[in-house]
């Protein structure tokens, strides 16, 4: 879990990377192993990577044999209530992007995209091209903007007077140390 980011209440992450400054709302299903229905058996006991199957089998599964993909959340990305993103393939939600309540996320989401349905599909882009590029360029999300003496001077309201002022007072400002980010 990055810097200034938060999950609520009963969500289940499963081989999840958080970056910075995200919002996870309640309720999330992100990165649940699949059951394979054109295999014999739907059981988890023959291809679920859990310890207690593991000393029945006698080994740990290798990667080939495991039913579960990881799930990549870049920074600033916003996910409402209700949201799903089964492993059946490694997913890349992309900085800046938005998840709308109750979305189904099957594929890979691009940055600062607004998604929602099921499947998830892009609705619109928060920003013009040229603000989601000189946004994603500046990687504002790598610094601890919440602790700076600037912070009450940035724009959030504004994307191009933020990233103005940004880029005046980047100077001035903390990184967030990379051993902040774990893996959540």
């Amino acid at each position: 879990m990055g810097a200034y980011s938060y999950v609520n209440a009963n969500s289940t992450l499963n081989l999840c990377t958080v970056g910075n400054y995200c919002s996870l709302a309640s309720e999330l299903k992100l990165g649940l192993p699949r059951h394979c229905p054109n295999h014999v058996t739907t059981s988890s006991s023959f291809y679920a990577d859990l310890p207690f199957l593991n000393a029945w089998r006698g080994h740990p599964l290798s990667s080939a044999e495991r039913m579960q993909c990881p799930i990549t959340i870049g920074h600033d990305v916003w996910i409402g209530n209700n949201v799903i993103i089964p492993a059946h393939r490694p997913i890349t939600i992309g900085t800046g992007a938005v998840i709308a309540a109750g979305s189904i996320v099957t594929h890979d989401v691009p940055p600062y995209a607004v998604v929602g349905g099921n499947p998830a599909r892009v609705i619109k882009q928060r920003f013009s091209d040229e603000i989601c590029a000189d946004l994603m360029y500046s990687r504002w999300f790598d610094y601890d903007l919440p602790r700076s003496a600037h912070c009450s001077e940035l724009s959030l309201d504004d994307p191009k007077l933020f990233l103005e002022r940004f880029i005046h007072y980047r100077k001035d400002m903390a990184r967030i140390p990379d051993e902040y980010v774990t893996l959540a």
